[in-house]
């Protein structure tokens, strides 16, 4: 099994995939039929609730990663996510929006790149508990349910 890396951009992540894959083939071995990626998430009950609540915390957590030097350890087209703003960064990196956008978005993943099993990560430094549990209720009553 493969598993990506949650702050690589989708292009990236497809890239990778695709080497992984081709790599596998050259040497004859089996592709494995499992592909994860870990992934930050949060579902609110719509667009506008989600990007306004999620955007510090997002924001925050990932300037916290910048500190550490973390985006000097991916690809340079994926770096300095400690300078970009929230709306660069949620694009193809995060998934963050109503349930509908999100089940748009981890079909996209499956599709583009072939993920077929995501880790999600549903609270982040300084969230409400209250907002971590309506993420969570909204994943799982609409959200799964949408992508079996």
């Amino acid at each position: 099994m493969l598993f990506l890396n949650p702050q690589a951009t989708i292009g990236t992540l497809r890239e990778q995939a695709e080497l992984f894959r081709k790599t596998r083939r050259e040497l004859g071995r089996p592709i494995p039929e499992e592909m994860a990626c870990h992934k930050e998430v949060f579902v609110a009950p719509d667009m506008d609730t989600a990007l306004r609540e999620g955007k510090p915390f997002l924001e925050g957590k990932l300037r916290m990663y910048a500190r550490w030097g973390q985006d000097r350890e991916v690809r340079k087209v994926d770096a300095d996510f400690g300078t970009l703003g929230f709306d660069e960064l949620r694009r193809d990196r995060f998934i963050a929006g109503d349930p509908e956008h999100c089940v748009a978005e981890f079909k996209r993943y499956n599709t583009e790149v072939g993920i077929n099993h995501f880790c999600c990560v549903l609270n982040w430094p300084g969230m409400q508990h209250w907002q971590i549990l309506r993420s969570i209720q909204l994943l799982g009553e609409r959200v799964l349910p949408a992508l079996r």
